[in-house]
């Protein structure tokens, strides 16, 4: 295994241009309103067009900078999204209203994206501002959630009407070249990851990132789910792929080195366990332990996936027997 994750690109392309890759696939880069200042999107070839691979955010700046794009290359024939966040599926009717396509999507990904939409199952702002208290969050950043509009809402299109499925085991033809889909769970529903072996080349979407850490987080409509779990077996997967493969990720530069990404990333939250099991305090909820878990100010924004990510380490952790749960008057506590 080698030691480092390496980049083979020093350059990026700017909001608006286009970066080869190699001739089938091209690199698209748009600026994100929030600390995570950016999203990579991709352009592959396809017979006499190009498939997009994520739509970005919904939001003037987006689609001015794919109107650029849009001043170079006039034809696209297919819109696949890895997944239902508003960075990936943002613009995708947007997109397909544009150039008559028909989102591919998994499905359960597609239906979640309708959830989080329209705030049903779940899903909005009154269900986590109520899980984050249940779960010991309190002043200004509990306040926030309940007085903040629905984000989801307005980042994103209304989503797409219809889709067409992708599933892993059924592979995708991009230009004559079979795409193996790869499933991912944990970070959302059904990611879809793409994979050419002919290229050499791995699509990660959000799955597999180069510097920073996947977002993994328990919500309200599923309280005692084990995502962190889900998440490391999901990552595991891409170690079957050879580790000079190019991975083509989100957020960050494109890499190789899946097999160390892998590791890094496994032993990133076994970390994060330990320091959770290593508090000094024998029992604690989960908002006592984002100053455990992130050693700097969070923002609203960043408050939110990590009171969330806190709870997916202390569900693994429950779940695996190392602490105890109690719920009393529908609040969480744990204890060592």
């Amino acid at each position: 295994m080698k030691s480092v994750v390496e980049y083979p690109f020093s350059d990026k392309p700017n909001p608006g241009e286009i970066l080869k890759i190699n001739d089938e696939i091209f690199w698209i880069r748009m600026p994100l309103p929030f600390a995570l200042d950016h999203i990579n999107l991709w352009l592959i070839k396809n017979h006499d067009g190009y498939a997009f691979i994520d739509s970005g955010f919904n939001n003037f700046e987006t689609k001015e900078n794919w109107n650029s794009i849009f001043n170079k290359i006039t034809n696209f024939n297919r819109l696949i999204i890895t997944h239902y966040h508003p960075d990936h599926i943002g613009n995708a009717s947007w997109l397909a209203e544009k150039f008559g396509l028909t989102s591919e999507i998994s499905q359960t990904e597609y239906l979640t994206a309708h959830a989080q939409y329209q705030e049903s199952s779940g899903f909005g702002k009154d269900s986590i501002y109520n899980f984050f208290k249940s779960h010991g969050l309190i002043g200004d950043g509990l306040e926030h959630f309940a007085n903040t509009k629905s984000k989801y809402k307005n980042s994103v299109e209304a989503p797409p009407s219809k889709f067409n499925r992708i599933i892993e085991g059924v592979n995708l033809k991009i230009n004559d070249k079979d795409w193996k889909l790869i499933s991912g769970y944990g970070h959302s529903p059904e990611h879809i990851s793409l994979y050419n072996k002919d290229l050499s080349i791995l699509v990660s979407g959000d799955m597999l990132l180069p510097k920073i850490s996947t977002n993994v987080s328990v919500w309200p409509n599923d309280p005692n789910g084990n995502p962190l779990e889900l998440f490391l077996k999901s990552i595991t997967k891409f170690n079957e792929l050879p580790d000079d493969t190019l991975v083509l990720p989100s957020h960050g530069f494109p890499f190789k080195g899946i097999k160390n990404r892998v590791e890094q990333l496994k032993n990133h939250h076994q970390e994060r366990l330990d320091d959770v099991m290593n508090y000094d305090k024998s029992s604690f909820r989960a908002y006592d332990l984002l100053k455990v878990l992130f050693h700097r100010e969070l923002d609203n924004h960043q408050l939110f996936f990590a009171m969330g990510e806190a709870i997916a380490h202390i569900n693994f952790l429950w779940h695996a027997g190392k602490i105890q749960r109690e719920i009393k008057d529908g609040n969480y506590y744990f204890s060592k």
